[in-house]
């Protein structure tokens, strides 16, 4: 229990903007239902991607859904979910971009390869080590997820899980179906 709250306390401080990143100028806080900023992530392999490109889709034009799991190799909470966010990643791979976002700054992708590698883990990871999507997104603490749209429309923010509520599931569903997320905001707990 103390290694939870600790973890917590880290991870929440190292996803707090002035704590972390001291940004002095910090981008709004996208709202639910509003259009999320583009912003920059790496891949794996170290190249430059957009959150736009995430969206693209293998097909020419189209469009798909994004999940972001806000995570970091540090987090306790984090360890509880990977299992379930690999099988989530794999069962929509061809109708969403479903994604763990390390955001620990000065994490590596090395340092989150051997991770992943340590664990036996296959989930898909970009990393975001800036702070901009933390402050874009609103996130306070890792675990938090964000479900947008095709178009980037932020449709669902906070618990991976609800209890026994697969929340991210329930929106991920609801977005893919064209229909409005029934609870698009949940408490973050990291």
């Amino acid at each position: 229990m103390l290694r939870k709250a600790l973890c917590f306390l880290f991870c929440a401080g190292l996803l707090s903007t002035g704590c972390a990143w001291g940004s002095a100028t910090k981008p709004k806080k996208t709202a639910v239902g509003e259009v999320v900023l583009d912003f920059a992530v790496k891949n794996m392999d170290g190249k430059d991607l957009k959150l736009s490109d995430l969206r693209r889709s293998a097909q020419a034009g189209a469009s798909r859904p994004v999940v972001l799991v806000f995570w970091c190799t540090t987090c306790a909470s984090c360890r509880s979910m990977e299992g379930a966010l690999a099988k989530l990643a794999e069962s929509y791979k061809d109708k969403a971009a479903v994604f763990a976002l390390a955001v620990n700054r000065g994490e590596t992708a090395q340092t989150v390869q051997a991770f992943l590698e340590k664990h036996e883990l296959a989930m898909p990871v970009v990393l975001e080590t800036t702070g901009t999507s933390v402050d874009l997104l609103g996130v306070a603490c890792t675990t938090t997820t964000v479900v947008l749209d095709g178009q980037g429309v932020l449709r669902y923010r906070g618990r991976f899980t609800l209890g026994q509520v697969a929340s991210t599931e329930n929106a991920l569903k609801a977005v893919l179906e064209g229909k409005a997320v029934e609870r698009a905001e949940t408490a973050e707990s990291g």
